[in-house]
C-alpha cells in the first residue's frame, strides 16, 4: 500500500528552497557573532585587572584574571558557535520544507483550478496554523464558486424554460453576489 505525502518517512534536503535556508542561516550566524564580540567585549573590561598582591603567590601565577578566562572564553565560545552552527543545519529545513510543501502541494493544485483539494503539514512542521488558514480560505472561496455556480445555473434553467426575465434577475444577483463578495 502506497504512503502519502504525510505518511512518509520524514528526511533531511537541503536543497529545497535553499535561497530561503541561506537567508535564514546567514542572518542566525550573523546575530550569534554579534552577540559572541559583545560577550568578549564585556568579559575584556570586566576581566583586565590585576589581581591582588595575595594571590601574586599562588600555584599558577596569573597577573589578570584575564589571562585565564580569555583562553576558556575562547574555547567556550568557538565549541558553542560549531555547536549552534551544527544546528543551524536542521533549523532553516523546519521553515524551508513547510513552505516548499504548500508551494508543491496546494499551490498546483490551485492553479488547476482544484478547490476540493485540503492542505495539511507534518504534525512536528512548526507552522500549524498555517494549512487551516488557508484551508478556510479555500473552502470560503469554494462556497462562493457554488453560489455563483449556483446562479448561473438557475438562470440556465430559467432560460431553457423561456423565462427570460427570470433569467435576467438571476443574473443580476450573481453580478451582485460577485461584486460584494470577490474583488478581481
Amino acid at each position: 500500500m502506497g504512503r502519502t505525502g504525510m505518511e512518509r518517512r520524514k528526511r533531511l534536503n537541503l536543497r529545497i528552497k535553499r535561497d530561503l535556508q541561506v537567508w535564514i542561516l546567514k542572518r542566525t550566524v550573523f546575530s550569534m557573532i554579534i552577540g559572541m564580540i559583545i560577550g568578549f567585549i564585556i568579559l575584556y573590561f570586566f576581566s583586565h585587572r590585576e589581581l591582588g598582591e595575595t594571590y601574586w603567590q599562588a600555584h599558577i601565577t596569573i597577573r589578570r584574571v584575564s589571562d585565564l578566562l580569555v583562553p576558556v572564553m575562547v574555547a567556550a565560545g568557538v565549541a558553542g558557535f560549531l555547536g549552534s552552527l551544527l544546528l543551524l543545519i536542521f533549523f532553516p529545513q523546519k521553515i524551508a520544507g513547510p513552505v516548499y510543501r504548500l508551494e508543491r502541494d496546494f499551490v498546483g493544485h490551485l492553479q488547476e483550478g482544484d478547490l476540493t483539494f485540503r492542505f495539511r503539514l507534518r504534525k512536528d512542521d512548526p507552522f500549524q496554523t498555517l494549512p487551516q488558514a488557508i484551508n478556510r480560505a479555500v473552502e470560503s472561496l469554494q462556497s462562493r464558486v457554488r453560489e455563483v455556480a449556483r446562479g448561473v445555473e438557475a438562470a440556465r434553467k430559467a432560460l431553457e424554460e423561456g423565462k427570460v426575465e427570470e433569467a435576467r434577475r438571476e443574473l443580476q444577483r450573481v453580478e451582485e453576489f460577485l461584486k460584494n463578495n470577490l474583488k478581481f
